[in-house]
C-alpha cells in the first residue's frame, strides 16, 4: 500500500487480512477457519483470534497502519 494514502483506500482492510489469514491456514495447514465479521478468526464456534488495525492520520491522509493479530 503506498504511504500518505487517503483513508478511504483502507476501507475493508481488517476484512481483507482476515480473509488471508484464512486461507493461509486452509492452504498450509488443511484448517477450516471462519470470519466474524468484522474482525475475529472463529475455529469450530470459537473465537480463537482477531484483527485490530490502527491508523495514524496527518488531515485526511494515512501516515501509518499498524495491524495487530492475537491468537
Amino acid at each position: 500500500m503506498e504511504a500518505n494514502c487517503k483513508i478511504e483506500k483502507l476501507e475493508g482492510l481488517t476484512l481483507e487480512i482476515a480473509e488471508v489469514l484464512v486461507t493461509i491456514f486452509k492452504n498450509l495447514y488443511a484448517i477450516s477457519l471462519e470470519i466474524k465479521h468484522p474482525n475475529d478468526i472463529v475455529y469450530q464456534g470459537k473465537k480463537i483470534g482477531g484483527i485490530l488495525t490502527e491508523t495514524k492520520l496527518q488531515g485526511e491522509m494515512v501516515k501509518y497502519v499498524v495491524i495487530g493479530i492475537r491468537y
